[in-house]
């Protein structure tokens, strides 16, 4: 599930809790969408459900989050009004995400490109829409599909077209 830190808890007893989640790395939040909240004040490590029961329904487009607001039951009054908390929501992907190691793309002056090796064992640099970073890796959304053959390290140097021997042993599966 998607997770998205600290929107702020209103009424006590049934907290309206208001937020903004990033807007480009799920599909999008339905109404009556199940969410879990954690990490409130004065809860010790307590998750709480809850329903979406409003949202903007437009993608703010200096901060890419989309406010958005829950109904989550609290009738023991445990999650306080103006404290703060992490919310996971249940999202489906339809589409399984492609995650690429962060040395196999290039960043260059048109955009990032990941270096794939064609069938005729030329370089063909595609463009690439990166979506989260995970560090050692990255989310890519278009550009690359699960069977191409990435080249890891390219040179700077790649060129489209460029013969290149495909060595066989590690990494390959």
């Amino acid at each position: 599930m998607p997770s998205h830190a600290f929107p702020k808890l209103h009424n006590a007893m049934w907290p309206g809790l208001v937020g903004k989640e990033a807007g480009t790395d799920h599909p999008p939040i339905s109404l009556d969408r199940m969410l879990e909240l954690t990490g409130a004040a004065s809860v010790n490590g307590q998750k709480f459900d809850g329903v979406v029961v409003r949202s903007a329904d437009a993608i703010d487009p200096a901060t890419r989050t989309l406010h958005t607001e829950v109904d989550v039951p609290n009738p023991k009054g445990q999650l306080l009004p103006g404290a703060y908390a992490q919310v996971h929501f249940a999202v489906n992907v339809k589409t399984p995400r492609l995650t690429v190691p962060v040395n196999a793309l290039l960043f260059r002056p048109e955009g990032p490109m990941a270096a794939v090796v064609g069938p005729d064992n030329k370089v063909q640099l595609k463009k690439i829409m990166i979506g989260r970073d995970f560090g050692t890796s990255l989310e890519v959304l278009e550009g690359v599909q699960p069977n191409d053959t990435l080249i890891l390290n390219p040179s700077d140097s790649l060129e489209q077209g460029q013969q290149v021997q495909v060595a066989q042993g590690q990494g390959q599966s």
